[in-house]
C-alpha cells in the first residue's frame, strides 16, 4: 500500500505529485502517438505493395 497518497501531504508535495502524474500522462500520450505513426507507416507500406502488384 505504498502507492497511496497520504492526506497529510503539504501543498507543495501535492503539487509535485500532480506534476508527476501529468508528466506520466504526457509520456503515455507520446508513446501512443509514436505507435500510431509506426502502425500507420506499416499499413501504408502494405497498401503501396498491393498497388504495385505485390512486388
Amino acid at each position: 500500500m505504498g502507492d497511496e497518497v497520504p492526506r497529510e501531504m503539504s501543498e507543495s508535495e501535492r503539487e509535485r505529485e500532480r506534476e508527476r502524474l501529468r508528466a506520466r500522462e504526457r509520456e503515455s500520450e507520446r508513446d501512443r502517438q509514436r505507435w500510431e505513426c509506426a502502425t500507420r507507416g506499416e499499413q501504408e507500406e502494405k497498401e503501396d505493395k498491393q498497388l504495385r502488384g505485390g512486388i
